[in-house]
């Protein structure tokens, strides 16, 4: 029995498992941080493109990325990367934008 294995208290059978269980689970998160940061890197580029497109600020054009995906059921990610990938502002958002302007013209007559 090797030192490593006597001072984990266990064989080295038991320590090989208890090893090969760490690097799964260590890839496994490996995995979803590489997803979240990928993602991020989306959303960051939508808010920048809407912020351009429309005139506003990063803040408001996150505010509305996510109530677009929010009210369409999608997935902020997956918006984010329609805005991403075309010139034009995807139906989602412009439906949003369309209720926001709706709402500020109501306003305004009363």
């Amino acid at each position: 029995m090797s030192a490593d294995a006597a001072h984990a208290g266990g064989q080295p059978s038991d320590v090989i498992a208890n090893l090969v269980a760490t690097v799964e689970s260590l890839r496994k998160e490996n995995e979803q941080l590489q997803g979240a940061l990928t993602s991020r890197v989306v959303i960051e580029q939508a808010k920048g493109m809407l912020a351009v497109r429309l005139d506003i600020g990063p803040e408001d054009a996150f505010i509305l990325l996510r109530r677009a995906a929010r009210s369409s059921r999608m997935k902020l990610h997956d918006l984010a990367g329609e805005v991403v990938a075309t010139r034009e502002t995807p139906a989602e958002v412009r439906q949003v934008l369309e209720r926001w302007e709706a709402r500020l013209e109501t306003s305004a007559v009363r």
